[in-house]
């Protein structure tokens, strides 16, 4: 009586244990670094943009947020879950085209550069 009672206390705590030893045996899961996206805003020249208005959001349409460029017209965004982006630049009336679908990836520096161009003043509707 008293093996069959051991046996059965060992075997027990064997099955307790035995999830245990599966998990040591996965593979660890490993949490992914963020990207990070930096940037330069330039002038139609290439000459830095100092204060110019960065906004950019998820190209899924999340919230969009707004940065500004340093005195040297850099700009960084950290600590940015891997997807795709979209930004674009403004200082007074000149604006950057968007950069759409930026890839950022985890653990990797994405670079852009955002160039500020003049935009023509729309001539109006034209009477005939």
């Amino acid at each position: 009586m008293r093996r069959t009672w051991m046996g059965i206390v060992f075997l027990l705590c064997g099955v307790a244990l035995l999830p245990a030893g599966l998990r040591a045996q996965l593979p660890k899961e490993h949490k992914e670094a963020p990207g990070s996206l930096d940037g330069e805003v330039v002038d139609a020249k290439d000459a830095p943009v100092a204060g110019a208005q960065i906004l950019w959001q998820a190209a899924d349409g999340g919230r969009p947020h707004v940065l500004h460029s340093d005195a040297q017209g850099q700009f960084r965004i950290a600590s940015l879950r891997a997807g795709l982006y979209e930004l674009r630049a403004s200082a007074g009336n000149i604006w950057s085209d968007w950069s759409h679908n930026v890839v950022v990836r985890p653990g990797v520096k994405v670079n852009v550069k955002l160039r500020l161009r003049p935009i023509a003043p729309s001539a109006g509707p034209q009477s005939n």
